[in-house]
């Protein structure tokens, strides 16, 4: 029998917490992870960590719910990816299950899955629990919801408050270096040693509507929202234009079911924060784009300090409207290739893009709102945003101390001094550290202005950042004794004032990437994804949430991306008790 779940919430990282220490709370139930005797899967998933709470001890068990090439009911085999008609695309099967979002609708538990491929899939499962709450998948198949086309690379997600899916496409195409009736940027358009050619795998994506056909650049990149519509699993989906358009890793949102934080997985991205004009409606709202400000912090550390630059107010209907007439980059900005002396035409600012093109820009006059948000990382930055972040990836939030905590796979690019070369534009002058850091941003609890004076309408605006976890780089890698390019986030909460158990997924060429967990400023794997094969990718570890249940145990669930020669998998590590501790 389907029982209530109550809470999902997204989080992976790591490192040696700087942040000011919470305050002490009982000692009484206090859930504490400790390493373990290795327990190996025969899928190659290791568990390295037991679960401890008084005198009382617990295994953690890792069960694979979802494995790539098996059939689930008479659903296609999970990893099948469906065109526009219904078909396999090109017979192939995604390798990339990420997020797994669980929660109830209709009377049903489902899980909502990601397939990150370009194109990528939303796959249905039902699920059931037996009377110790382990779960188990019914039936399976890939979903096709009203109200949008094809998704490309589906990466991250968060179930919201009114149990949906908010799913995040990655790696948007970069219309500016689009060729109309090709779908391609040529390389001469690109600077050499270009990582991302253009951004976003276009004609593979594209493959979904068939042959010949060429989709508008702006039609990936969104934020997608999900509903179960019915007890048989139908849905429907919007794309929240309000929300704007950029390599969304993620879109978390606070417990005011109005205020939500959106980390850009890519070179010189951005942090941006919407703000719904309804609780549990995003269809309209304001969004904002982080400046921040860079100063010495406590221990010769160093902290972030954001300032928020408004965007605008904008509805997924007037965007939604927008897209349906086709767009072009030349209609929304004036823009010129950088002159090799660095200095831009009068009226156009400079701008350094993820592929490393430079240009000079300028919003066309009318164009605001919607250049804010089909182009939302250009205009954060002519608006004096910080668009130098290396690849933020997880966000997750702790209720108990109001913390919100994301990791930047490296700091790099952007992140170092000189980098862009304007000084206007070169907020950051961090060391580099190529293992990556897990930031936590305090969450004001009281009125915000933005860099006008006006005010933000929320009580969770990130104010001063500082380094939670570092990655420690040694010998030309990284220590293992740290983590190494942190990507998904989680947290196991606890009580109201009291830290939850921070979890910190790994996506890095070290074999084999990790799952750890962070705690009272100690730093313990948890979990290992399959070694690295001879030949083929290291498996990345990806997909969390914490899904408490009401039968006294939670679960976190899992992705294993790519584990190179065995199929992917994903699943969930548990059981965790539900205690006086943890919010059930």
């Amino acid at each position: 029998m389907p029982l209530p779940l109550l809470l999902s919430l997204l989080a992976c990282g790591e490192g040696t917490s700087s942040s000011p220490a919470p305050a002490a709370g009982p000692p009484a139930a206090h859930l504490r992870m400790v390493s373990g005797v290795p327990r190996t899967s025969p899928d190659g998933v290791t568990v390295l960590a037991d679960l401890r709470m008084g005198a009382t001890g617990t295994r953690l068990t890792w069960t694979p719910l979802l494995v790539q090439g098996q059939a689930y009911g008479d659903g296609a085999p999970f990893g099948t990816v469906p065109d526009a008609r219904g078909n396999p695309v090109d017979g192939a099967a995604c390798a990339g299950p990420d997020f797994p979002g669980i929660f109830q609708a209709h009377g049903v538990t489902w899980m909502l899955s990601h397939l990150e491929c370009a194109p990528g899939a939303l796959v249905l499962s039902e699920l059931a629990q037996d009377a110790q709450g382990s779960l188990r998948v019914l039936r399976s198949a890939p979903t096709t919801p009203a109200g949008i086309g094809p998704i490309n690379q589906p990466c991250s997600g968060d179930v919201t408050p009114w149990s949906s899916l908010l799913t995040a496409e990655e790696y948007e195409t970069d219309a500016a270096l689009w060729v109309r009736g090709k779908g391609v940027v040529p390389p001469a358009h690109l600077p050499e040693g270009a990582r991302y050619h253009d951004h976003s795998r276009y004609a593979d994506w594209a493959r979904h509507a068939g042959p010949g056909t060429w989709p508008s650049p702006y039609a990936n990149g969104w934020m997608i929202e999900t509903w179960i519509t019915d007890e048989s699993g139908g849905a429907r989906a919007v794309r929240h234009g309000s929300m704007g358009r950029f390599s969304h890793e993620l879109g978390l949102v606070m417990p005011d079911q109005r205020t939500v934080y959106l980390s850009d997985d890519t070179s010189y991205g951005i942090l941006a924060m919407f703000v719904a004009d309804v609780p549990g409606d995003l269809s309209a709202g304001t969004l904002y784009a982080a400046r921040l400000h860079q100063r010495a912090g406590e221990g010769g550390d160093w902290e972030l300090e954001v300032q928020w630059r408004s965007l605008g107010h904008a509805t997924d209907a007037e965007i939604e409207a927008s897209l349906a007439s086709g767009p072009r980059f030349d209609a929304l900005f004036d823009h010129r290739p950088l002159p090799a002396g660095g200095t831009c035409p009068e009226g156009l600012a400079p701008y350094r893009g993820p592929q490393g093109v430079d240009q000079c820009l300028a919003v066309r006059p009318g164009m605001e709102t919607l250049a804010s948000r089909l182009e939302t990382r250009r205009v954060a930055a002519l608006a004096g945003a910080t668009a130098e972040l290396q690849k933020a990836e997880g966000l997750a939030l702790d209720p108990g101390t109001r913390r919100l905590y994301l990791a930047t796979t490296r700091l790099a690019d952007g992140m170092l001094a000189g980098s862009p070369p304007w000084p206007e534009a070169d907020h950051l002058q961090l060391p580099r550290n190529p293992c990556g850091v897990v930031w936590a941003f305090d969450l004001a609890a009281g009125p915000a202005v933005d860099a006008s004076g006006a005010p933000i309408d929320s009580e969770w605006v990130a104010g001063v950042a500082r380094p939670a976890v570092q990655g420690i780089a040694e010998g030309g890698g990284c220590s293992e004794q740290g983590i190494s390019e942190p990507d998904n986030l989680a947290v196991i909460p606890a009580g109201p004032g009291q830290p939850g158990i921070l979890l910190i997924a790994e996506d890095t060429g070290r074999s084999p990437n990790r799952l750890w967990a962070h705690q009272d400023g100690v730093l313990l794997p948890i979990l290992s994804a399959p070694p690295a094969p001879a030949q083929g990718r290291t498996a990345e570890v990806s997909g969390l949430s914490w899904v408490p249940e009401a039968l006294g145990s939670g679960w976190v669930t899992v992705a294993i991306q790519h584990p190179g020669g065995q199929p992917a998998t994903t699943g969930v590590l548990g059981p965790f008790p539900v205690h006086a501790g943890l919010p059930h």
